[in-house]
């Protein structure tokens, strides 16, 4: 599955501090798109130096609305048998894009699960989501998506709901996903998914969603 057959997707807003790092590490395991969300700083610049495809955002879309543009170029291309996505900002190590390899040969879905949370709400969705559909880490950065998966999954209207919604498609037409570890670094920066009382709101929204 590297190389030419796994495509890396990563979404990107203001991460000229580390975007250079990201990609130079992921390229040695496939080929890197890169959608930067109408960043004010070099991201983009430094994304094309670095070798990435760049797809430029008209208008800033938020985190969401960004990875859907890159899964929407995914489903729609399909140049690769395998996607993977991990954030621009350096805390999902893309050395640890190898742990997926074998792990996805036989899923549609594989999710990396990190070995702490950013946010105590985190923790909450994190048991959620392990009770109702068996997986411990929905919000997880580094997913894997088959592009049968993709094609079947995706369409303009459909809301991803924070990397959820597809884990949610996947039981339904009992697609397997497979979980494996994932170490994760410190960020530099702030987060880009916003702020400590906004993501909190964001991700009880999800949970409450799902239970009505």
């Amino acid at each position: 599955m590297a190389g030419p057959n796994l495509g890396i997707l990563i979404p990107a807003f203001n991460e000229e501090e580390t975007v250079s790092k990201v990609i130079s590490e992921a390229k040695q395991f496939g080929n890197v798109i890169l959608s930067d969300d109408n960043s004010t700083d070099n991201t983009k610049e430094i994304s094309l130096q670095a070798g990435a495809l760049v797809i430029d955002n008209v208008f800033e879309k938020g985190y969401d609305g960004n990875l859907k543009t890159l899964l929407k170029y995914a489903s729609e291309t399909g140049h690769y048998r395998s996607y993977v996505t991990i954030d621009a900002d350096g805390e999902l190590p893309p050395a640890q894009i190898e742990n997926v390899i074998e792990c996805c040969k036989f899923s549609s879905l594989c999710i990396g699960e990190r070995n702490q949370y950013n946010r105590m709400v985190e923790y909450i969705l994190s048991a959620y989501f392990f009770l109702k559909y068996g997986v411990k880490d929905p919000l997880s950065g580094m997913k894997v998506y088959s592009i049968e998966l993709l094609r079947e999954f995706y369409c303009d209207d459909c809301d991803l709901n924070i990397g959820t919604a597809v884990i949610k498609f996947c039981k339904k037409r009992q697609h397997p996903i497979r979980r494996f570890p994932i170490s994760v670094e410190k960020r530099i920066g702030s987060s880009r998914f916003g702020g400590s009382l906004f993501s909190a709101m964001k991700i009880m929204r999800v949970i409450l969603r799902d239970l009505a």
